[in-house]
């Protein structure tokens, strides 16, 4: 039995797993390289040091979405075309969003460059972490080309169905950034600037696989100069495949921006830092939830599309319940042993007394991240792109970026923690609302009923 059919036979139980498990590993890989950087940088550099990497994340991850959201748009286009056995169309899709990559990588990084004291000033850049900040954010700007155009060839490789091969160059990757991390910041004492380095390193040596792959002729998709050459039609095409992701990382790093001046404003440096280690713990915490909700979309999707409504409800149903009963354990284990997460960032001990505050209030609502995420992917992959959009980025533009200029002007810094799950609440209100028409479909459906 092929995977395709897989999806509308296969027990959903066992069938989630295994879509899920290999997702969560991709995702931690990603994960990884950030949360390495702030390790080494909190025990080797000091706070300020970490406060200046906290600053500069949010555009260091930002810039490099651009070759993502190309890499997603060309994939779209090239998975539909070999389906339908236009390898031409296919490989003009890859050669235009190589260009486009390319080009607009470039530019943004030129930009970025140009005026990199203005961006980390909007970003909560003071004082005594400029120096640190501006470390960093102007040796990762040259790797912001190339970490781009590798997203980009990821997303390609993955239309071809050769997603182990990204797995690879990404683990491949993230093991040399470590070994490379506590090289040039514990043993050549580098500091902050060495972890830029590190980064930038193997996200060179991450492209150079991608690209030799695609060299060796092992791709379906060959490159050709010739297919480089923009067509209007196919690059807005490309654009506009693309934009929703895009959008996504640019409201998040604009929460992340008016999260730091309110930091900066209550609680200066430290506090700065220690949001820093509070969101690699999240990001951390987070990979279960993307990883299931990766693993749940081409299942809902699939059975969507043939009308098998009561596998929908069913694998809906599981995902939620395993989904609730991981993130309960994790908040339970926050609540109970803050410290223990924060001690792997920093020993400091006022970032511990804050960042303990910090993460039991951000954890208490972790359940009900993982149910917004989970079902704003059921309306992505059953094909309502505007509502998972709104869904998306519902969290942050209505509710956690207007409740951060609100209430930290009453409750200081115990108002910014307080800010998180009031947003999770009102998210997943406004999710539940909008999901209540789809499960009374799928209560209503007269299928027979999935095994679990």
């Amino acid at each position: 039995m092929n995977a395709l059919k897989q999806l509308g036979v296969e027990p959903v139980g066992r069938l989630l797993m295994r879509m899920s498990l290999p997702a969560c590993s991709g995702l931690l890989i990603i994960m990884l390289y950030n949360v390495v950087d702030t390790i080494f940088i909190g025990h080797y550099a000091g706070v300020s040091a970490m406060a200046g990497l906290s600053v500069v994340l949010p555009v260091a991850m930002f810039l490099p979405t651009i070759g993502m959201a190309i890499g997603i748009g060309s994939g779209s286009i090239i998975s539909r075309n070999l389906g339908m056995r236009r390898l031409k169309n296919a490989q003009k899709a890859f050669g235009n969003g190589v260009s486009l990559s390319v080009v607009i990588c470039v530019i943004t990084t030129a930009i970025s460059y140009y005026f990199a004291h203005e961006i980390l000033y909007l970003f909560g850049a003071r004082n005594n972490i400029m120096p640190y900040a501006m470390a960093y954010y102007r040796i990762v700007l040259i790797g912001i080309p190339v970490v781009g155009i590798w997203m980009f060839g990821n997303n390609c490789l993955r239309a071809e169905g050769n997603a182990k091969q990204v797995m690879f160059g990404q683990w491949m990757s993230a093991i040399i950034n470590i070994i490379l991390d506590a090289v040039l910041i514990v043993w050549l004492n580098k500091g902050i600037a060495g972890a830029a380095i590190a980064t930038v390193i193997s996200q060179v040596i991450g492209l150079c696989y991608v690209a030799i792959y695609y060299g060796c002729g092992k791709t379906i998709i060959k490159f050709s100069w010739k297919s480089c050459i923009w067509e209007l039609c196919l690059v807005k095409e490309i654009l506009a495949l693309g934009m929703s992701t895009l959008a996504r990382q640019g409201v998040n790093s604009l929460m992340v921006m008016v999260l730091n001046q309110s930091l900066a404003k209550y609680g200066g440096n430290i506090a700065i830092a220690v949001y820093g280690i509070l969101n690699r713990i999240n990001a951390l915490m987070f990979v279960p939830a993307l990883g299931m909700t990766q693993g749940f979309l081409p299942i809902v999707g699939y059975n969507y599309g043939a009308k098998l409504l009561s596998r929908v409800r069913s694998v809906i149903v599981l995902a939620i319940k395993a989904g609730c009963i991981i993130y309960v354990c994790i908040a339970i284990a926050l609540h109970l042993f803050p410290g223990v997460a924060i001690r792997i960032f920093t020993n400091n001990q006022v970032v511990l007394d804050i960042g303990t505050i910090g993460l039991k209030t951000i954890s208490i609502t972790f359940p009900l991240m993982l149910i917004q995420t989970l079902l704003a992917g059921y309306f992505q992959a059953t094909g309502f792109a505007l509502k998972a959009f709104f869904l998306t980025i519902s969290r942050q533009v209505l509710f956690l970026i207007p409740l951060l200029l609100i209430f930290p002007d009453f409750w200081g810094i115990e108002g910014i923690w307080l800010c998180f799950p009031v947003a999770d609440v009102l998210a997943t209100a406004v999710t539940l609302l909008l999901f209540r028409k789809e499960w009374k479909k799928l209560t209503q459906a007269t299928m027979v009923p999935a095994t679990a």
